[in-house]
C-alpha cells in the first residue's frame, strides 16, 4: 500500500520515546509498503541525506517543514480562554505543514494516512476536507486525558503547585473530549498498551473504530551485539548501577515517576542494602531532580550517546 505518515518530529535519530516509536513503526512498515513521510523538524535548514540516516532508504519521500515558533504565555492563556480545545492541540499547528499536507493529498492517492500522536490530530479536519473518504489511522502514543489527570493528582497534594494542578484539571477535561473526537473521527486507532486501549474505549463508551495494540519496540539486535562485544568499557561502567530509569527527563510523567520512587521506594532499598546504586539516564534533566544527585548512590547522567549499555 501507499502510506502517508505524519510525525511531530523527525523520527531519526531515535533519541526519545516519540521518535523511537515512530522510527521502528516506519522500519517495520517499509518492508511491505511505500511510505511518504511528512514531519516537522526543529532545525532551521532542511535535512540532507546524511542527517536523515536510514529514513531516506526506508521512505520513498521525506518532506519536512519547520516546527512552529513556541507560543508565548499570553497567547496560550488567550487560547485557554477563547477555545475549548486542550493546550496540546495548539502546540504544533502549522500553516506550512497544513499547506504541504493538502498538496500531497491532492497530488497523490494514499491508501492510509497515519497520524502519530495527539499533537497532530488537528490534521484530521484538513484530511477530511481534501478527501472525506480517506482512510485515517490515529496512533495514540498516550492516553493523554488520563496523563493530565494523574498530573493533577500529583500536584494537588502540594499547596505551591496548586496553579499547575488547576491547569492540569482543566486540560484533562478538554483532552478527554478532544481525544475522543480524534479517535471517533478516524478509521482505525492504535494504542501502545492494553491499559491505554481500555482507557480510550471507556472515554467513548466503547464507540470506537477498530483499535489495535502495538507496543513500543526496540532494536534487539543492537543490544545483543553490544552485550557480546569483548571487553566493552561502556557495559562495565553501566553495569555498576543496580537500578536504572531511562527516559526523557524533562517529560513531566518521567519527572513525577522518579521523584515518587525517590520518596517512596529508594529509602527502603538503601536501608536494606546501603551500597545500592541508581542511575537516572536521559536527556534534559528537570531542575526538580537536582537535589536527587546529592543522595548517595544516585547518578543523573543527562544525555548519553547510547542508552543500551545501561
Amino acid at each position: 500500500m501507499k502510506l502517508l505518515i505524519l510525525t511531530p518530529q523527525l523520527p531519526y535519530p531515535p533519541h526519545q520515546g516519540t521518535s523511537l516509536r515512530n522510527f521502528n513503526i516506519i522500519q517495520g512498515l517499509s518492508a511491505a509498503h511505500q511510505i511518504t513521510l511528512l514531519s516537522l523538524r526543529e532545525e532551521q535548514t532542511e535535512p540532507d541525506a546524511d542527517s536523515l540516516g536510514p529514513l531516506s532508504e526506508l521512505c520513498d519521500i521525506v518532506l519536512t517543514v519547520p516546527v512552529p515558533v513556541p507560543r508565548s504565555m499570553s497567547k496560550r492563556f488567550f487560547q485557554l480562554l477563547t477555545t475549548r480545545d486542550p493546550d496540546l492541540s495548539h502546540r504544533l499547528r502549522s500553516g506550512w505543514f497544513d499547506i504541504t499536507l493538502r498538496r500531497l493529498l491532492s497530488e497523490e492517492t494514499f491508501d492510509v494516512v497515519q497520524i502519530e500522536g495527539i499533537e497532530l490530530a488537528w490534521t484530521i479536519a484538513s484530511i477530511r476536507t481534501v478527501n472525506r473518504a480517506q482512510n485515517i489511522v490515529f496512533d495514540a502514543h498516550n492516553a493523554e486525558a488520563q496523563l493530565q489527570n494523574r498530573a493533577y493528582l500529583a500536584d494537588v497534594r502540594h499547596l505551591k503547585r496548586w496553579p499547575a494542578a488547576i491547569y492540569s484539571r482543566i486540560q484533562s477535561y478538554r483532552l478527554k473530549s478532544y481525544e475522543s473526537w480524534a479517535c471517533k473521527s478516524c478509521n482505525g486507532v492504535v494504542a501502545v498498551s492494553r491499559q491505554d486501549k481500555e482507557i480510550l474505549m471507556a472515554q467513548v463508551d466503547g464507540n470506537l473504530p477498530q483499535i489495535t495494540v502495538i507496543p513500543n519496540s526496540i532494536d534487539v539486535q543492537h543490544f545483543e551485539a553490544l552485550a557480546s562485544a569483548p571487553d566493552n568499557h561502556q557495559i562495565r561502567s553501566a553495569l555498576q548501577n543496580d537500578i536504572v530509569f531511562t527516559g526523557k527527563m524533562d517529560y513531566r510523567p518521567n519527572v513525577d515517576a522518579v521523584l515518587w520512587f525517590a520518596d517512596e521506594v529508594w529509602p527502603e532499598i538503601k536501608a536494606l542494602r546501603p551500597e545500592s546504586t541508581w542511575a537516572i539516564v536521559g536527556q534534559k534533566p528537570h531542575p526538580r531532580l537536582t537535589d536527587l544527585e546529592k543522595q548517595p548512590g544516585v547518578t543523573i547522567t543527562g544525555r548519553v550517546e547510547d542508552v543500551a549499555p545501561y
